[in-house]
């Protein structure tokens, strides 16, 4: 199984549902197993490939597991970025599909143990890529900002204050961003397209202010004209999010008046 999970995942997967009992003590070494090679999952466009069916049968599996069986699986998680980033697929399942008897609204302000050493591991594997400008960051750390923004903002808007101050991050490229990229599913070979701009996520990681200062846009960037979904290329991320961060500025200055 093993040997034949990349050409094989489908029917792999296949075998390990059928033999895997949600909430028995097997079921956490098969999810660290899963953790361990998800990194091998070929990507397709599928509606539902074999990216999403993995992601669908950990998640089964996490949301019966109590936190010290949770807290393995991290451990597991934590040793690659791609095990990271499965296992906020794992903590987004178990936020949607709470355990029987238990509520999905938070009982506490604090995060749960298993959230806080989460972001532990996510602070140690970005902190390590601080020198990395952010329009480079594989798509596997960057997806990692969300879930540490969610569970220690304080400490996402550190990282973020460092890499612009201390190590040359472009604030147009971290800007870029936050430009969405949108894959048509179900086509072969897809072009990604540039989607929306979420200036709302941004504006928790910076200050605007200073943001505003490091951007130094054009009065004409507002006017930009742009067409309809643009490849998703670096220069038009950056075209979109000089034109939507232009409008946003414009706005709030009316705003104050």
């Amino acid at each position: 199984m093993e040997a034949s999970f990349d050409t094989g995942t489908e029917l792999v997967l296949g075998k390990l549902e059928s033999l895997s009992v949600p909430g028995s003590a097997s079921s956490v070494e098969v999810l660290k197993w899963l953790v361990r090679h998800y990194h091998r999952v070929p990507e397709h466009t599928d509606i539902a490939d074999a990216h999403q069916r993995t992601r669908w049968f950990g998640g089964r599996l996490y949301v019966r597991m109590d936190e010290s069986q949770r807290l393995e699986v991290l451990e597991e998680a934590k040793l690659t970025p791609s095990g990271l980033f499965f296992f906020s697929y794992l903590s987004h399942a178990a936020r949607s599909r709470p355990r029987e008897g238990e509520s999905n609204e938070p009982t506490s302000a604090m995060p749960d143990l298993v959230d806080q050493a989460f972001a532990i591991a996510i602070s140690n594997t970005l902190w390590a890529h601080i020198k990395t400008p952010p329009i480079d960051l594989d798509r596997t750390l960057w997806g990692l900002v969300w879930d540490w923004a969610r569970i220690d903002i304080d400490a996402a808007r550190q990282w973020v204050c460092s890499g612009l101050e201390d190590h040359g991050w472009d604030a147009l490229d971290f800007a870029a961003r936050f430009v969405t990229v949108t894959i048509s599913l179900g086509v072969k070979d897809p072009t990604g397209r540039t989607g929306d701009f979420d200036a709302d996520f941004l504006g928790q990681l910076v200050d605007w202010d200073g943001f505003e200062h490091k951007l130094q846009l054009d009065t004409g960037d507002s006017s930009i004209v742009l067409e309809h979904e643009l490849p998703a290329t670096v220069e038009n991320r950056r075209l979109v999010a000089r034109k939507r961060l232009a409008q946003f500025f414009a706005e709030r200055e009316q705003q104050r008046g």
